[in-house]
């Protein structure tokens, strides 16, 4: 599990926390304590609790608490993301996923500037497979700081 702090700021994005549906195992990063957390038994008072945040983000500490907490969603779980975007059975959502991913990084390795960025930037299969959601469901490509659109 990826707990850089390059992931970290991959994961301090709009896409990914409104994806988050806090559940029992979740990792998250706690900005104002400099600290990773994992959800244990509680997480659906947690749930809860993020839920009123985002009904809140009108009130100031509301939307600083929000964005307080950073989810780091494991690779599976940004898979499960994909997956979810696609409307077949799931045996043919898991290799149709299979198979772009693998073409998202052949397409990366026939363009060299873009290839060294996959492979240089993206250190983790957690930061890899956030860049290909973030590219197949955002257009959008991580440039070492934060994420942009991608360029047709």
């Amino acid at each position: 599990m990826d707990k850089s702090k390059e992931y970290i700021k991959m994961c301090d994005c709009e896409e990914i926390r409104d994806e988050w549906q806090p559940e029992s195992g979740d990792v998250f990063y706690r900005k104002q304590h400099n600290e990773i957390k994992y959800l244990g038994q509680d997480a659906k008072d947690y749930q809860t609790v993020i839920m009123q945040y985002r009904t809140r983000l009108e009130h100031l500490i509301s939307n600083e608490l929000y964005h307080d907490h950073v989810w780091l969603p494991r690779q599976d779980q940004i898979q499960e993301m994909i997956m979810e975007s696609i409307d077949d059975n799931q045996s043919i959502r898991l290799a149709e996923i299979h198979y772009k991913y693998y073409d998202w990084i052949r397409h990366h390795h026939h363009k060299p500037e873009v290839f060294d960025c996959a492979f240089t930037i993206y250190l983790s299969f957690e930061q890899l497979w956030l860049g290909f959601y973030m590219s197949k469901m955002h257009n959008k490509i991580w440039d070492g700081e934060k994420w942009t659109k991608e360029s047709l």
